[in-house]
C-alpha cells in the first residue's frame, strides 16, 4: 500500500509539473486534456506486454552477456516501449483532436509517458527493488518524458508542417521517429546493464537537453508568443493560424484585436473583440479595448460611454497594462505602422483626453456591474 501511495503522489506531482510547462494553459483549458492523456497512457502497458510476448528473447549461454544486453535493450525494450507510448498517444490525439498549438503535442505525449512510467514503477517497486522507487521516479520518469518529446517533435512536423498533402505516407513516417528515442532509451538501459551509472546519467542528460531544446523552439514558434507593434506583419498571420485550431481563445482574439487597432483596421478589431465578449462577457479589459476601437472608428459617444463604465471596473495594474497597450498600438509610423488619417488622430485625442482623468476615475467605485 505504501508503494501505491508513493507512486500516486509522485505521479500527481509530475503531472502538476507538466501542466506548469504550458504558460497558456488557462486560455486553452489544457489541464483537463493532459489528465485525459495520462489516463489513456495507462493503457500503453497493454501493447508493451503483447509485444514482449511476441518478441520474447531467450538468453543463450554463449558467454556473451554484452551481446544479450545489446539485443534486448536496443532491439526489444527500447523500440517496444517507445512504440507502445507512441501508438496510444497517436490514436488518442487523432480521436480527440486536442492540440491547440505545437507545444501541446509534446506535453500530451509527456502525459502518456508519465502514465507508462507510473505503471512501470509500481511493478519495480512491488516485485523488484522497492528501495529504488524514489530514484526511478527521479531518473526513469524524466527519461520517459525526454524520449517521448523526440518522437512527438516529428509528429509536430506532420501536424503543423506546410505540406498540405497529409498522406498516409507522411503518417507512416512518424513511426520511424520512435527509433532515435528507442536508441537513447536502449542506450540508457544498456549502460545500467553494464554497471556504468555515470554513462546512463550522461545519456539521460543528452536526452533531457534535446527535450529542453525542443521545448524552447516550440515556445518561440507559439502563436501565443509576444510580438512588438513593429512586428504586426508577422504577428497577424501567426495569430490567425493559431485561431484556426483554437477559435475560442480569448488571449489570441484580444491580441489580434490590438494589432488590428495598430494597423487602423478597426472593423476587424471590433470583430475579434466581439468574439472575446461572447466567450468572456464580463471582461472589463476587453470592453475597454472595444471602447477605444469604437472611438477610433468614429463612434465616439458610444465608445466613451463604454470606456467610462468598463475602465472603472479594472484594478490599478489592469488599467496600467491597458493604457500602455493602447498607447503602443496607437503609435504612429515610427514603428512601421500605417499612417493615421487626420480624423483618426482627432479620435485618438478623445482617448488621450479620457486617460487624463485617470485620477478622478481611480476614486470611483470599481464594483459597478
Amino acid at each position: 500500500m505504501g508503494i501505491l501511495i508513493f507512486d500516486f503522489v509522485a505521479a500527481v506531482l509530475w503531472i502538476f509539473f507538466l501542466t506548469r510547462l504550458d504558460p497558456n494553459r488557462k486560455d486553452k483549458k489544457s489541464v483537463s486534456r493532459l489528465i485525459k492523456f495520462f489516463l489513456a497512457g495507462l493503457l500503453s502497458v497493454i501493447p508493451t506486454l503483447l509485444l514482449y510476448e511476441i518478441l520474447i528473447f531467450d538468453y543463450i549461454d554463449s558467454g556473451s552477456w554484452v551481446l544479450y544486453s545489446i539485443i534486448e535493450e536496443f532491439l526489444i525494450v527500447g523500440p517496444v516501449e517507445e512504440f507502445s507510448k507512441f501508438i496510444i498517444f497517436f490514436l488518442f490525439s487523432r480521436k480527440l483532436k486536442s492540440t491547440r498549438e505545437p507545444i501541446d503535442v509534446i506535453l500530451q505525449a509527456g502525459a502518456v509517458a508519465l502514465a507508462f512510467a507510473t505503471v512501470e514503477n509500481i511493478f519495480y517497486g512491488t516485485f523488484v527493488h522497492p528501495d529504488i522507487l524514489f530514484f526511478r521516479w527521479l531518473f526513469c520518469a524524466t527519461g520517459h518524458l525526454a524520449y517521448s518529446s523526440i518522437w512527438a517533435f516529428y509528429c509536430i512536423a506532420v501536424y503543423y508542417g506546410n505540406n498540405s498533402n497529409k498522406s498516409r505516407h507522411n503518417y507512416l513516417l512518424i513511426i520511424f521517429s520512435i527509433f532515435p528515442a528507442a536508441f537513447l532509451h536502449g542506450l540508457y538501459n544498456f549502460m545500467l546493464d553494464m554497471g556504468l551509472p555515470l554513462g546512463a546519467l550522461l545519456v539521460s542528460a543528452i536526452a533531457l537537453s534535446l527535450a529542453y531544446c525542443i521545448y524552447r523552439i516550440l515556445l518561440k514558434t507559439s502563436p501565443y508568443r509576444l510580438f512588438t507593434p513593429a512586428e504586426y506583419k508577422q504577428a497577424i498571420p501567426v495569430m490567425l493560424q493559431g485561431l484556426k485550431r483554437n477559435p475560442g481563445s480569448v488571449v489570441l482574439n484580444r491580441r489580434l484585436a490590438l494589432f488590428y487597432l495598430h494597423t487602423g483596421d478597426y472593423r476587424k478589431s471590433l470583430k475579434h473583440l466581439e468574439r472575446c465578449r461572447k466567450i468572456s462577457p464580463n471582461n472589463a479589459y476587453v470592453k475597454s479595448i472595444k471602447a477605444v476601437a469604437l472611438i477610433m472608428d468614429g463612434k465616439i459617444e458610444r465608445g466613451e460611454n463604454l470606456l467610462s463604465r468598463s475602465f472603472r471596473r479594472m484594478d490599478s495594474p489592469a488599467r496600467w497594462i491597458f493604457k500602455r497597450n493602447i498607447k503602443r498600438m496607437l503609435s504612429d509610423t515610427t514603428d512601421g505602422s500605417p499612417q493615421m488619417k487626420a480624423e483618426q488622430r482627432y479620435n485618438r485625442f478623445f482617448v488621450d483626453h479620457f486617460f487624463s482623468y485617470d485620477t478622478a476615475l481611480s476614486t470611483a467605485s470599481i464594483n459597478e456591474n
